[in-house]
């Protein structure tokens, strides 16, 4: 399936233009996306990913959105090349994918992709996958705590042909429509992906037709190979060895009394890596399977962010990498197992590499972060007119990540009220946003510092909102992990505190959640929940901590005087100051 070309003369200035033309479209793509886009998920939290990729499905250039779609989605246009093979792709097809098994991630993030064509040649795809605000299922909004199989999951497309040649398939698209919760906001958001690919393909077409196909494929296969140096060379830099962690999920959402065993050992060889983890649990019952592509993202997201962390990425980065992971675990399972919660073991993935480097880069490794935390708000409609397919005015879904707090590390404290580890720069949902479409009113929103892990550098902190309810018939699906095993910290550093909800909080009903399976409900105006997200762990001796910088912790009301003496060792005065000498005498009797 190799396009060959003639030879060309290709200058080092025109490679360079080329690779940034396709990073330049993959932006103005994304853009399209988050300007018409009608789920917040999406133009708010920016939860999708868009990519180009060439023939064969290897990728070009990508948006800085969620990185999972950025491995993840050329995966999945590689399963549609092979569905339909080099010839069975025409000007004007939209396919439409969400199977997890070749996808990736879950049934929610529903992938669109197109075919390029240029001169009447096939030169390559553009892909939009994004997290729709219904899928059908059992779980509002997706992310199903406890299904049992992919079926209870939702609506399920194995790269169909939505539109073939131009011409849309009216029974798919009624089909589709017809069996979502929130058809008006689920159909636009396949509009904006729709918008976005044809703006790919626009400016794809305008860039070959400026350079050619000679020049423009041998500069693809160019920037491979640069992408491939650069990695092996960063690769090369760390001492061969076999480096091991491990971590355990709460449960699977199902069997509640069984913890989930992910195991991973880093094998570094000159300038390749392997990814194996062998030893992780068999297959869950529950849905926190994570199908290998999704793994594999996992690893590629972390090993680029600490090798080669301003480079965009191209599919030769991970031409060195390989992914092991024994078939029937919970890192490679089977069809038709529950995945719908996946993202809890595609975080482990990333951390667990991570943490597993730490030993022999200690100087790069952050702690772990907060794992994933989720808090749907939701309204079912009580009733939709036949006739218009319309959603009544009532019925909603409404997913925040609450932010928590990123590991620290070598170089300083970890970053306060940051999406996890693996969701990139996505920004948290807006308090003006919420109470403009929602029934929902956001009463308080700051940092939690004691969700922090202690350490000579402080874990980030998390965040507590509290939100008050402003009509009646109002749920909520809480999803927390990582109550045994949260944030944890590097190099004699703290770990740091969960996440979770307390429901009604001040009254004889309050209660709180640490749980992967919890919906609450119904709500009535006034009353409220408080969602804590998890913080960072912290790096170093906590009695190695700079003083001055416990300091400035005290100075900005995150601890008291007292509590920093327990904790770091550090005397604070009444008109805050550091006393040297009780600091010292506190910290020799501690130790």
């Amino acid at each position: 399936m190799t396009t060959t070309t003639p030879a060309v003369e290709l200058d080092p200035v025109t490679i360079q233009v080329i690779r940034n033309a396709f990073v330049a479209i993959a932006d103005e793509m994304k853009i399209t996306m988050i300007r018409t886009a009608y789920n917040d998920l999406l133009y708010e939290v920016q939860d999708f990913g868009i990519v180009i990729t060439d023939v064969e499905g290897d990728l070009i250039a990508q948006s800085d959105t969620m990185p999972v779609f950025i491995s993840v989605l050329p995966g999945c246009i590689k399963a549609g090349i092979e569905r339909y093979g080099a010839d069975g792709f025409a000007d004007g097809d939209v396919i439409l994918a969400n199977d997890p098994f070749s996808t990736g991630t879950h049934i929610s993030d529903t992938a669109i992709y197109m075919p390029v064509f240029a001169d009447e040649q096939l030169v390559g795809f553009v892909g939009c996958m994004a997290h729709w605000a219904d899928i059908g299922g059992k779980s509002p909004g997706g992310w199903c705590p406890d299904s049992t199989d992919v079926f209870q999951e939702g609506l399920r497309f194995d790269h169909l042909k939505l539109v073939e040649a131009g011409e849309p398939n009216a029974t798919l698209d009624k089909f589709i429509w017809d069996n979502v919760r929130l058809p008006v906001v689920s159909r636009g958001d396949y509009g904006a992906q729709l918008a976005s690919c044809r703006t790919g393909i626009r400016r794809i077409r305008e860039l070959y037709g400026r350079y050619g196909a000679e020049t423009i494929q041998q500069s693809v296969q160019a920037i491979f190979e640069q992408g491939e140096a650069a990695m092996r060379h960063a690769l090369a830099s760390i001492p061969d060895g076999d480096y091991t962690a491990r971590t355990w999920l709460d449960h699977d959402g199902v069997e509640r009394d069984r913890e989930l065993l992910i195991n991973l050992t880093v094998k570094i060889r000159g300038d390749k890596v392997t990814a194996d983890f062998e030893g992780s649990s068999p297959t869950a019952r529950g849905p926190v399977n994570c199908p290998l592509l999704a793994v594999r993202a996992g690893i590629e997201t972390a090993l680029k962010g600490l090798t080669l962390p301003t480079e965009r990425t191209n599919t030769g980065h991970f031409r060195c990498l390989s992914v092991v992971a024994p078939e029937r675990t919970v890192v490679n399972p089977p069809f038709p197992s529950p995945v719908d919660s996946y993202g809890y073991v595609y975080q482990m993935a990333a951390e667990l590499l991570l943490r597993a480097l730490a030993k022999v880069l200690p100087e790069r490794c952050p702690a772990g972060g907060y794992p994933l935390f989720l808090v749907h708000f939701f309204r079912l409609e009580r009733e939709r007119s036949v006739e218009a397919r319309a959603v009544s005015e009532s019925a909603f879904v409404f997913v925040d990540p609450p932010v928590g707090g990123a590991g620290a590390s070598a170089s300083g404290d970890g970053a306060n009220g940051l999406i996890c580890l693996l969701d990139g720069d996505a920004p948290s949902p807006v308090a003006e946003m919420i109470e403009s479409r929602y029934p929902l009113r956001l009463e308080s929103y700051a940092l939690d510092p004691h969700s922090a892990g202690v350490g000579r550098h402080r874990g980030g902190m998390g965040t507590r909102k509290q939100y008050r309810f402003l009509e009646d018939d109002l749920f909520c699906q809480v999803s927390v992990e990582g109550t045994h095993y949260p944030g944890w910290g590097l190099q004699d550093g703290g770990d740091a505190r969960a996440s979770g909800v307390t429901i009604r909080p001040g009254t004889d009903g309050e209660k709180t959640i640490q749980d992967k399976v919890g919906f609450v409900g119904p709500f009535t105006a006034g009353e409220q929940i408080v969602a804590f997200a998890g913080g960072g762990g912290g790096w170093g001796d906590a009695f190695e901590r700079d003083p001055a910088d416990v300091l400035e912790d005290v100075r900005n009301e995150f601890f008291t005087p007292a509590e920093v003496a327990d904790l770091y060792g550090v005397a604070i005065t009444d008109d805050l100051r550091v006393d040297e000498e009780a600091t010292r005498a506190l910290r020799a009797a501690r130790r």
